[in-house]
């Protein structure tokens, strides 16, 4: 979504959990305001945040994600510091002996764990995107009331946001855990 300001937002369409999303032609009639979009208010396109519906809510993330920004630049928060060209793996701070789980099969994050030789385990709706060398730490996505508690770095996928499960992990994380929600369904900043 972008806004006339110029400010952008994104929000990720997992295919396989939005079967709408399967070409153009038939994602853009599932859009909230097919071909009516333009010149609308944002407030009508973050409504659709709240929406059942897979695309729908996808543009709605999305316009909230380019609302953010805007109100970043316009009204930073003090608290918060904001950091440039800085890599959310390396954000992190992996200490000896700490258990990782990731949410979602975050490619690059899998590939740096594995790189690294650091513990994890990796839940996961589909097991067909993860690669052999992955399934020893595979967990399917029903366990995670029992894995995420285990976890002391908790890496998300910003799809928990748009399939609604970012609560929940959330509740079931230990409150010293670190966390980091990533992809193109965060906002940027």
């Amino acid at each position: 979504v972008k806004l006339t300001t110029g400010h952008a937002g994104a929000c990720a369409t997992p295919i396989k959990t939005i079967p709408e999303a399967v070409c153009c032609p038939s994602s853009a009639m599932a859009m909230p305001f097919p071909g009516k979009m333009k010149g609308k208010p944002a407030r009508d396109a973050m409504k659709e945040a709240f929406s059942d519906h897979g695309i729908r809510r996808g543009v709605g993330i999305a316009a909230l994600n380019a609302l953010a920004e805007l109100c970043w630049e316009r009204r930073p928060h003090p608290g918060v510091e904001l950091l440039h060209g800085i890599d959310a793996f390396d954000a992190n701070s992996f200490r000896p002996g700490d258990q990782t789980v990731v949410v979602g099969a975050f490619v690059p994050f899998l590939k740096e764990l594995k790189r690294r030789k650091l513990p994890f385990l990796v839940l996961e709706k589909d097991p067909d995107t993860l690669k052999a060398s992955e399934m020893p730490f595979y967990r399917p996505a029903e366990m995670a009331r029992e894995v995420v508690p285990q976890a002391d770095v908790l890496l998300m996928t910003g799809t928990t946001l748009l399939n609604d499960t970012l609560e929940d992990l959330l509740s079931w994380a230990k409150p010293e855990a670190r966390v980091t929600v990533v992809g193109p369904t965060v906002g940027l900043r």
